[in-house]
């Protein structure tokens, strides 16, 4: 029988030897230890291989001195970094993550002098808005305003702010204990982070923020909707990998060049999409999708087209925001089919684009400074901006909860386009009337001007739908 414990040391604790129990402790620090050592000089590598020895230099020297300042948090550190690194950030993105994380407001003094203007700049920005923590519904206008404020200056702070949220909320979601504190911040996730990621076209964060907040904000709901999908999603993923393998030989077979992606549709969008139809999730028609990246428009179209002839199309899931992009700057077509009619019930969404629309769908303003043409990346940076300014100027006037729904609009309601007999088109809300389209294109009502729609003389309470064209004239002579 083993002696009882009574409290006395034991030989090896008496001469300072290790026991077992310190042995297993040291050699789990030592693992650990080497685990870091090796995220952080995996990290150096990628740093170098992206910018270069010029780009990299002020990236790894406001890595070395985060590290210094709060080398407690290396591993955090090393891990933003490489998020940042998978969403292609430029280097003062990831410079301004690494000395936010680790700087305390003391420390921030001296950093134009050491890192200049630019990333200095973002640093500010980022730590100038406290995470929410007092509100348990919402923020509060005084919250919200130097948080637009902020992002107007810089559109690469938004996608530090969302970075940041996804790394804090994942952490967060995968602990075993309860959080209530996070409550807030998932909230704010919600409100304010997912909206402004999708309108900026961060899709692929989004759908990480969206999952790891529901986590938070509705633990039993995630767990009993994951274990429903769990057996569910094994099909789907079967499928997804025999579908490109099929994907994969009929587009070689006809002398096209593409990547093909299979993926599953996240919890939190599932949950949403079943809410919004009252359907069960085996009913959500775009659970199962598959991306299809070519190195043209032209090719796009003949894709879909040996798609179409191969598999049985769904009539009325087709969608062309290539040839009218949607207002973010997002494009690709969307089909979706029957891949396997008579044997399968399962729809699958088809996404087909090229290699740029890829880049911005998936990582939006995050990756404007890729673009090879220079011209193109501030075209795109300053919609994006122009965009924000609009959007905090609302804030200034606004209420909180007023702006949050303005904000919610803007991004998620359905919208129609429509366009103008003098060439160009316009986004609406869907069901806007001619007297919308009047006030967006002229500003004011004019009871002097004519409308025709399609060729067919409209009063201002007409109705517009999607494809309409709109003929707008004085009723004698033309608009000024």
């Amino acid at each position: 029988m083993p002696e009882p414990d009574n409290g006395s040391l034991t030989r090896a604790e008496l001469s300072g030897e290790p026991n077992d129990s310190h042995r297993s402790a040291e050699a789990s620090d030592r693992r650990h230890g080497s685990e870091s050592i090796d995220r952080l000089g995996r990290l150096r590598r990628q740093i170098r291989d992206r910018f270069g020895p010029v780009g990299s230099e002020p990236v790894l020297r406001a890595l070395d001195w985060a590290l210094a300042h709060s080398p407690e948090r290396e591993n955090e550190i090393a891990r933003l970094g490489s998020l940042l690194l998978a969403q292609h950030a430029d280097h003062a993105s990831l410079a301004a993550m690494f000395l936010s994380r680790a700087a305390s407001d003391a420390a921030l003094g001296p950093l134009p002098n050491e890192f200049g203007d630019e990333i200095s700049g973002l640093v500010l920005d980022l730590r100038s808005v406290s995470p929410a923590s007092d509100h348990e519904d919402g923020l509060g206008v005084l919250d919200l305003r130097p948080l637009m404020d902020s992002m107007t200056r810089d559109v690469r702070s938004v996608l530090l702010r969302v970075a940041g949220c996804v790394f804090d909320l994942e952490n967060a979601a995968q602990s075993t204990h309860e959080r209530s504190d996070l409550r807030p911040m998932a909230r704010e996730a919600f409100d304010v982070h997912a909206p402004l990621a999708e309108r900026l076209g961060l899709y692929q964060l989004r759908r990480r923020l969206e999952d790891a907040a529901f986590r938070v904000l509705e633990p039993e709901v995630y767990r009993e909707l994951s274990a429903a999908v769990a057996p569910i999603r094994e099909q789907d993923e079967a499928c997804v990998r025999i579908l490109v393998d099929g994907v994969v030989r009929l587009l070689s077979r006809n002398g096209v060049t593409a990547e093909v992606v299979g993926r599953t549709k996240g919890l939190y969008s599932l949950y949403q999409k079943m809410l919004r139809k009252q359907c069960s999730v085996d009913q959500i028609m775009d659970r199962v999708g598959v991306r299809v990246i070519v190195d043209s428009v032209p090719t796009c179209y003949q894709v879909l087209g040996l798609l179409h002839a191969h598999f049985c199309p769904i009539p009325g899931t087709f969608h062309d925001y290539v040839g009218r992009p949607k207002e973010n700057g997002y494009q690709s077509l969307h089909t979706c089919v029957h891949p396997l009619p008579g044997a399968s019930a399962k729809p699958v969404e088809f996404q087909i684009r090229t290699q740029a629309m890829h880049t911005n769908a998936e990582f939006g303003a995050a990756a404007h400074w890729r673009y090879k043409n220079r011209c193109d990346a501030d075209v795109i940076r300053s919609d994006q901006l122009r965009w924000l300014g609009d959007l905090s100027a609302r804030c200034q006037v606004l209420d909180s909860p007023e702006f949050l729904e303005e904000l919610r609009r803007q991004v998620y309601e359905e919208q129609i386009v429509v366009f103008q007999e003098e060439g160009g088109q316009l986004r609406l809300p869907a069901g806007s009337t001619v007297r919308d389209f009047l006030s967006r294109t002229l500003g004011w009502d004019r009871p002097d001007v004519v409308v025709h729609i399609n060729g067919v003389h409209a009063d201002d309470g007409a109705v517009l739908r999607d494809g309409d064209t709109v003929r707008a004239s004085a009723a004698r002579g033309r608009l000024s």
